[in-house]
């Protein structure tokens, strides 16, 4: 049976390097017989100028040459070929291989014995043919890798760049402020971002989004908009929450969800606003680093409940001489979690104790980074330090999406809309109204409030008015859910109906205002009790929300048949504080003494 004739496609190139005609003619027939092509070469010199030319697979080279010998051959070839593998084998007699053997570590792959035996020489260059497809394909596989690798590396400085811009690192500079995120891998699936509404009071979140990495780093990113949108609207943390639930539930998987912390500081009414959904507790602590008050969460994490049922109430923490806020991720705890120091909360606390104000981060950072040194982290680690303190002159700069221009009286604007029952079903109505209201300087200061009357003005247009139900499906220990049933389906079933709002930034009396009214297309109801005073306080169809209306507003006048509303809100007066309660009867505070008795 003939020896295998090699096909063309995985012949190799052989340059054949030998002074002894009758030697080269040789190893040139052979090398030819099996399938491979050659290229021949007289002297070390001329093989180092055709292997430049040529670029052969292999070099079969004799060490012993005039002009230049293997050696020095071998030399200059490996500098040509520089990071390609090209095998040299040295053919050599069998009294040579003693003296030449060291060869072998200098850079030649293997040696041939004259004379070459075919056989011999078949068995060498089957093996060489491999090694070099295998060299080959490993060479194929890292470019691809290394390809991969920088189309991955640009494509993180995207993201990195995108999350940065999300995030508004800028804001995160407040001098109120310091925290530390420190990422299980590349991405970290916690957030910190701060803004100041146009009051001053200063936003925080903390946010955690499930799991580490890209993955959750993407879960985040959806509520940083909202966030910041709406603190520059001066929206409370309370209807932030409430947005965030419900944006993450519409735009990430069922099973993607955020803990998050969210903070509100008023310095100058020393008042801390928290909402803490699914995250660590959040700790007050004094000047020697004791904690003296904890902040459990009270709330699943953001994106689990749907509207209905979540609850966006916030926790109010006043203090009396100033002191931080430390909020933390569950990676810390989990760095911590050891069952011979005890719980993992227990030794955050433990290192918070007696630690001076000024270097409390850097040492809390240095602890974790030692801690993580010795045990590799498995999850995104967050520090987060809120100085309250009493009110001081800071420089907030804008707040984020609202140019900064001076307060200034309010000029003629109008803002007129008619909403249908398709917006009703896909439009947020009242973030659009406050997106008009925060065009107007004057009004910035005061959007919290002029929200909560757009949002109880157009709560009864549309459910009392348009969808015509009564609050008296409220009553009762499945009131509520009751009552959110029965608009859902009324909402999804509506054809006609419609609700006409004008906003009017205007000068009334020498005093700047808006002039808010809405026009819906319902039946109406009898409004005499609503603008008769303490009478009225019990009329259900209204409730307290109208109350809080008159309580904000200079002037709240129902006309026609009921259906149409129009309030004025001043605008020079310091905003009102609405976390305090109003009386139910007159509208104004809790304790007005002529409703009392």
């Amino acid at each position: 049976m003939s020896p295998t004739v090699l096909s063309p496609e995985i012949a190799l190139k052989i340059l054949i390097v030998e002074d002894d005609p009758a030697t080269r003619l040789l190893l040139a027939t052979l090398a030819r017989q099996i399938g491979h092509r050659i290229v021949l070469a007289e002297n070390g010199a001329d093989a180092v100028k055709i292997f430049s030319a040529e670029q052969p697979d292999i070099v079969l080279m004799d060490i012993l040459m005039p002009v230049m010998d293997g050696n020095q051959a071998m030399a200059e070839i490996r500098a040509i070929a520089g990071e390609r593998w090209v095998p040299i084998l040295f053919v050599t007699t069998v009294g040579e291989i003693a003296s030449h053997i060291d060869t072998l570590g200098q850079g030649a792959d293997d040696y041939l014995v004259k004379p070459v035996h075919e056989a011999v020489l078949r068995a060498k260059l089957e093996v060489v043919r491999r090694n070099i497809g295998l060299h080959r394909q490993l060479e194929t596989n890292n470019r691809e890798l290394q390809n991969y690798h920088d189309a991955a590396e640009r494509e993180m400085r995207v993201v990195k760049d995108l999350m940065a811009r999300l995030v508004h690192h800028d804001h995160l500079s407040d001098p109120m402020l310091e925290h530390w995120i420190l990422p299980a891998t590349t991405f970290s699936g916690d957030l910190v971002a701060a803004a100041r509404t146009p009051g001053g009071v200063l936003h925080v979140m903390l946010a955690d989004g499930a799991g580490h990495g890209l993955a959750a780093a993407l879960n985040v990113l959806p509520i940083t908009p909202c966030f910041y949108t709406m603190t520059a609207k001066g929206l409370d943390i309370e209807l932030i929450a409430a947005t965030l639930n419900r944006t993450i539930r519409e735009h990430l998987p069922i099973d993607r969800f955020v803990a998050a912390t969210l903070i509100a500081v008023d310095c100058a009414a020393r008042r801390v606003k928290i909402w803490n959904g699914g995250n660590p507790p959040l700790l007050a602590l004094n000047a020697d680093g004791e904690v003296f008050a904890r902040f459990p969460s009270r709330n699943l994490a953001l994106g689990i409940l749907p509207s209905d049922t979540f609850s966006a109430a916030a926790e109010i923490f006043e203090y009396t001489k100033p002191c931080q806020l430390f909020a933390y991720s569950d990676g810390v705890v989990e760095g911590f979690d050891s069952a011979t120091v005890g719980s993992g909360q227990q030794a955050v606390e433990g290192l918070l104790c007696g630690v001076p104000l000024k270097v409390r981060m850097k040492l809390l950072r240095s602890r974790v980074l030692a801690r993580h040194f010795e045990q590799r982290a498995d999850d995104d680690v967050t520090l987060l330090l809120v100085r309250c303190e009493d009110e001081v002159a800071i420089d907030a700069g804008p707040v984020a999406g609202v140019p900064a221009q001076p307060l200034q009286p309010a000029s003629e604007r109008k803002f007129e809309i008619t909403l249908t029952a398709a917006d009703f079903r896909e439009l947020d109505v009242v973030s659009m109204l406050a997106d008009f209201v925060v065009t107007i300087p004057a009004a910035r200061a005061h959007c919290r409030q002029v929200c909560i009357v757009l949002s109880e003005l157009y709560a009864n247009a549309l459910d009392h008015g348009v969808l015509g139900l009564s609050s008296d499906l409220k009553e009762g220990p499945d009131g509520v859910a009751r009552y959110a049933e029965k608009r859902a389906a009324a909402l999804r079933d509506l054809k006609h109906g419609s609700i006409a709002v004008g906003i009017h930034s205007l000068v009334q009396d020498g005093r700047p205002a808006l002039a808010i009214s809405f026009c819906d297309s319902g039946r109406g109801f009898d409004f005499s009790g609503v603008t008769a005073g303490p009478a009225g306080h019990d009329l259900k169809p209204h409730g307290r929300g109208i109350t809080l209306v008159r309580a904000l507003c200079a002037r709240v006048e129902y006309r026609g048949r009921g259906s149409e509303v129009s309030v004025c809100y001043h605008l020079d007066a310091p905003a009102m504080d609405v976390a305090d309660d109003v009386c139910v009867n007159c509208g104004k505070r809790a304790t007005c003494a002529s409703c009392a008795a």
